[in-house]
């Protein structure tokens, strides 16, 4: 039982810390700019060079950073608070029928936000404005690894509260493979 509590806890101080941490991280490198422009996206906003990076969007058509995402930012600290109380619940009642029903939403959580922010990349770079200076094909920013966006080569990583909130998924699946398995073992 008293491992259960320490387990929780790590789970929960995980949680608020994918608050603090960037979700992903962007590298963005052209001859303009050598030394390259950093993007970090937080379950809030983004922050580096976001400035810089909105003036390069503007000039291809592409939407300002901050009006990505805003219903989901507005939302996070709820989700993460949510996932925290769920992790609780599955730790301390894993008996019960609905505790793996209540585990899917935290193994979900990281794959949820990788393909709602690959949802928002693609509609950055298929809603361009047709008025603006530099015309570019329609794009999808690559979400993992390097990719090309007109002259700027891109490198794009999970950050580390990506693998935050993956541990702690992965904690509390451990933790209730060891109760089941214990159960069983009872048996």
């Amino acid at each position: 039982m008293k491992s259960r509590w320490w387990i929780v806890l790590l789970a929960m101080c995980s949680y608020a810390m994918v608050y603090y941490q960037p979700m992903w991280s962007f590298e963005f490198i052209a001859p303009q700019y050598p030394d390259g422009l950093g993007l970090q996206v937080y379950m809030t906003g983004a922050k580096g060079d976001v400035t810089e990076i909105d003036i390069i969007n503007h000039y291809i058509g592409m939407q300002k950073l901050e009006d990505a995402a805003k219903n989901e930012r507005a939302l996070a600290p709820y989700v993460l608070i949510l996932l925290s109380l769920l992790s609780a619940v599955v730790a301390f009642k894993p008996r019960h029928k609905l505790s793996k029903f209540m585990y899917l939403p935290l193994i979900g959580f990281p794959m949820a936000f990788v393909v709602i922010f690959y949802l928002w990349l693609y509609r950055f770079g298929h809603q361009l404005n047709p008025a603006a200076p530099v015309k570019l094909t329609p794009f999808t920013p690559t979400i993992l690894g390097t990719g090309i966006i007109g002259q700027f080569r891109t490198f794009a990583l999970p950050g580390i509260g990506f693998y935050l909130a993956c541990f702690s998924a992965l904690l509390i699946g451990f933790m209730l493979y060891r109760f089941n398995k214990q159960k069983t073992e009872q048996v």
